[in-house]
């Protein structure tokens, strides 16, 4: 059902309201019906799909929106449209197969009908990977830990042994001698 629709809309069609169920034919089981439209034109199709869709066409009636309040009940909406319609023309070389779907009928309606067909919507880009990687395509960061801050921003004097003898501070600022070579 979503291909259908996606399909619909694809092609510049749009569904009014949701899916309604409706006795069309007097004969249980209700049927599925819904309301396509399209911009430019007052008409819509009435879509109703028997209980073995979409092994079997759908039946397609035309109907004026003239009047229709769209805040109004969508089986309100049906019950005045289904009123008022009409069928539509005959498609004496249009044939019904498992890969034909209800936009391709509504078309087919339309060029009988003498009708431009609407403006498609343009296509949806899905961006694929070119080749199959076993990298995921998303990764969480993994939070890092602050870098230690100095305790002091003075300088740490280590005392270093050279031959056995601590050696002399380089800084010239020491006034302690107390890193002078001495013995231990």
């Amino acid at each position: 059902v979503n291909d259908e629709l996606d399909m619909l809309e694809l092609a510049g069609y749009l569904r009014i309201g949701d899916f309604v169920l409706w006795n069309t034919d007097d004969d249980l089981p209700l049927e599925i019906c819904l309301i396509i439209g399209r911009s430019g034109t007052s008409q819509v199709y009435l879509v109703v799909t028997d209980w073995d869709y979409p092994k079997g066409a759908p039946r397609i009636f035309i109907s004026e929106f003239k009047g229709i309040d769209p805040s109004m009940y969508i089986y309100k909406i049906w019950e005045h449209l289904w009123t008022t319609r009409k069928d539509a023309p005959k498609l004496p070389n249009f044939k019904w197969t498992d890969e034909t779907f209800v936009v391709d009928m509504i078309k087919a309606i339309e060029v009988a009908l003498g009708m431009a067909h609407p403006t498609p919507a343009p296509p949806v880009v899905v961006a694929k990977p070119t080749a199959p990687t076993d990298k995921p395509m998303f990764t969480q960061a993994k939070p890092t830990a602050p870098k230690p801050k100095p305790v002091s921003s003075g300088s740490i004097k280590i005392p270093i042994k050279v031959d056995g003898k601590v050696a002399k501070s380089s800084d010239k600022d020491d006034d302690d001698n107390s890193h002078a070579a001495k013995d231990d």
